[in-house]
């Protein structure tokens, strides 16, 4: 082989490593990035709503337990209970929402428990994401009750 080709070969193999390099370091910023946002929808949506939801349990934990229509009760349940298979499918932070409201959601759930319960005779599958994401916390809570909210793709 003359001198050129070996230039040639040699250029060739440091230009593919720079692009192998560089779409490495491409793929982990793009998972950094989503992560972030995931985090940050989970706080910027998934926080007000739960929030909201949370508050009209109290309101009616407070007053009596009649006061909430049975519509009403399974508006609420409904809404919690969409809101957790976006936690249990990855769509929001799991991490990033206990550490906003870990307490709250076992005592939330505790109250609606009975209606739960209720409905389950007939639709034994009912709430069952809401259920998934309360015993989860529950065992991540008695395990490590501090709880990362980092990213862990960033540089």
């Amino acid at each position: 082989m003359t001198k050129f080709e070996w230039i040639y070969i040699l250029l060739t193999f440091l230009i593919l490593s720079v692009v192998i390099v560089q779409s490495l370091i491409l793929i982990r910023t793009f998972k950094a990035d989503h992560e972030r946002r995931r985090k940050q929808a989970t706080i910027e949506y998934l926080g007000p709503v739960f929030r909201e939801l949370r508050a009209k349990v109290r309101r009616s934990k407070q007053i009596h337990d009649s006061d909430l229509s049975e519509i009403e009760i399974k508006d609420i349940l409904g809404a919690f209970e969409h809101e957790c298979v976006g936690l249990n499918t990855g769509v929001y932070d799991k991490e990033v929402f206990f550490r906003m409201f870990g307490p709250s959601i076992p005592e939330v759930y505790k109250v609606l428990l009975p209606y739960i319960e209720r409905l389950r005779a007939s639709y034994p599958k009912a709430y069952i994401e809401f259920e998934e994401v309360v015993r989860e916390l529950e065992d991540c809570m008695r395990v490590r009750p501090e709880l990362k909210g980092s990213i862990t793709h960033s540089l």
